[in-house]
């Protein structure tokens, strides 16, 4: 049957992002050359209004193409259990390519209960039987819940591992927040699975609160750059080999003074985790052009050839 597009209401903190806007106008090209595929899922609610249980990129794709209504396969009497099921399992079966993120949203609506937190052993091996993976793997997607977004952004782009993520769920929040603003600021800094993991024994499987010292050891240690996990966490660590401070002195101190502030600032609720992640990459970028600067006045004061001089710093970057 078709339902009217002002009578549906979408499924509140679905788990699967909605599509870019390039990738939406592709999808209404297709509706509009060739029709609708297959019809939306939708369930009934009260004032005769219809909930999207899947196919909210459809409708967006039809809104764009001035459509009133679209065609639905409409269920009744769906409690919110089973709607939610309905929801993760048509997604996961329907889309192409789904994030890890999406995927571990997806498989915490399956859960067997609403007022659970963890999956049950039946949840997980019904889950593992309907997504044709293993039940290990539904339970790794599953610790990803526990990451906070940066973290879980960095997963979806590939630059941190799935189970280097399961390993960092297990840290407490602060914990996380810290390792995101050091990925944030530092230039090749990688997170390893064994990193993960070491950290998490450190914490006691998120028992403990790790220091920033400790986690800044743990993640420097492992990396060729920066060989001795003893070595100061200085500008130097933060902006990559062959950086200098931002006075452009000697690397004489502990390098800890704006990571402390932002984590000052967070900690005393004056800005998110988002912002102080965001100020961080501000200031990382303002240390680098003021390096850059400094270099130009150098040279330029020695007489060096200006042309040559700007060639370089421009396949740098600047």
């Amino acid at each position: 049957m078709s339902v009217y597009l002002d009578d549906l209401m979408p499924w509140e903190d679905r788990p699967f992002q909605p599509y870019s806007s390039k990738k939406l106008q592709e999808l209404a090209a297709s509706i509009r050359d060739k029709g609708l595929a297959n019809p939306i899922l939708v369930r009934t609610l009260p004032d005769n209004k219809y909930q999207i249980l899947a196919g909210h990129n459809r409708v967006e794709a039809c809104r764009l193409l001035g459509f009133s209504a679209i065609l639905a396969r409409v269920l009744h009497g769906i409690d919110d259990e089973t709607a939610a099921a309905l929801v993760a399992e048509t997604n996961l079966h329907q889309r192409e390519r789904i994030l890890p993120s999406e995927r571990a949203k997806a498989y915490r609506l399956l859960r067997s209960s609403k007022t659970s937190s963890d999956m049950s052993t039946d949840a997980l091996e019904g889950t593992a039987q309907m997504s044709a993976v293993s039940r290990a793997q539904v339970e790794r997607y599953w610790r990803l819940n526990y990451l906070i977004p940066e973290l879980l952004q960095l997963v979806d782009e590939e630059k941190l591992s799935l189970l280097g993520g399961v390993a960092l769920s297990y840290l407490q929040l602060s914990n996380q927040e810290y390792i995101a603003t050091l990925v944030a600021v530092s230039s090749g800094l990688s997170l390893s699975v064994a990193q993960g993991e070491e950290l998490k024994r450190l914490a006691k499987n998120g028992e403990l609160i790790l220091t920033e010292e400790q986690i800044a050891a743990v993640l420097l240690a492992a990396s060729s750059e920066h060989p001795s996990a003893a070595e100061p966490f200085s500008s130097k660590s933060l902006l990559g080999e062959g950086s200098r401070s931002p006075n452009f002195g000697e690397e004489d101190t502990n390098g800890y003074e704006f990571l402390a502030l932002i984590r000052s600032l967070m900690q005393s609720g004056v800005i998110t985790s988002n912002e102080g992640t965001e100020m961080a990459y501000y200031i990382g970028r303002e240390i680098a052009k003021a390096e850059q600067e400094a270099v130009r006045i150098f040279l330029q004061s020695k007489g060096k050839d200006t042309k040559v001089i700007e060639d370089i710093l421009f396949r740098h970057g600047t």
